[in-house]
């Protein structure tokens, strides 16, 4: 509707995550690096939390593309209904067959070896799961089992795989779920997703109008970012709704 007003290619704040849109703020910048460093250090299973709309699967999408190119990265995005169904999902994604009668431990025998396989020639495989606090406990903690699988059965053994966890703060607490509590504590990294403040914003909304296409003076000034960071936390998603209002009402407006 104002796309041809304020000269647009497209919706400068259309809800479907782009990396075009990534804005490299300093905060989520040391984010993404904080993340990047767990994963290469063999963190095992990395814990990312933020509100619904702080920007976790733009984040990914960055992180994959800083990745060595020795990683292989899996995302399962739908919740499973149970621990077997995932690791099928799991199995499917990296292209091994499975059977209806793989129990899950003969599942979670063809991931190790296909893990271990792909360990010796020279990769490394990282497991994203997105919308994690969306899971059932048993679920999560099947997949935190897949971190300690490793070349050897011993100590000395090198870990084969990275789980990232993905979800609100909701999924701290179905991690303390009674029966998967101990693999709750076990969770060596947890990384918090950053808000922005009024100045970020500020930038945010303007780059996102310059990568849709606009070419002009900068829409929102500090004062209007401070009004829009105060109305909405500095959650990108509920700025990237306002944001789209006000682009409605200044048409409308003709101004």
């Amino acid at each position: 509707m104002y796309l041809s007003f304020f000269g647009l290619e497209q919706p400068p704040f259309q809800a479907l995550p782009s990396p075009a849109y990534y804005v490299n703020f300093a905060a989520a910048e040391d984010t993404a690096l904080s993340i990047l460093f767990s994963i290469t250090a063999g963190k095992g299973v990395i814990k990312v939390t933020g509100e619904s709309g702080t920007g976790k699967t733009v984040m990914v999408t960055h992180i994959e593309e800083q990745l060595p190119i020795n990683y292989r990265k899996v995302t399962i995005h739908s919740p499973c209904l149970n621990a077997e169904t995932c690791l099928k999902q799991l199995c499917h994604e990296i292209g091994i067959s499975v059977s209806e009668r793989d129990t899950e431990l003969r599942l979670i025998a063809k991931l190790h070896q296909t893990f271990l396989q792909e360990f010796t020639s020279g990769y490394r495989t990282i497991i994203f799961v997105d919308d994690a606090h969306l899971f059932q406990p048993e679920v999560l903690k099947t997949l935190c089992l897949l971190s300690y699988l490793k070349t050897r059965g011993d100590q000395q053994g090198d870990k084969l795989v990275q789980v990232v966890l993905l979800g609100t703060p909701a999924l701290d607490e179905k991690l303390e779920t009674p029966s998967i509590e101990d693999w709750g504590q076990r969770i060596n990294s947890h990384i918090e997703m950053p808000r922005l403040d009024e100045v970020e914003v500020m930038h945010y909304t303007n780059h996102r109008m310059k990568v849709a296409g606009y070419s002009k003076e900068p829409v929102f000034d500090l004062k209007a970012a401070r009004k829009i960071q105060r109305l909405t936390s500095g959650v990108p998603e509920v700025i990237n709704r306002l944001a789209d209002q006000l682009l409605v009402t200044a048409y409308k407006c003709g101004d």
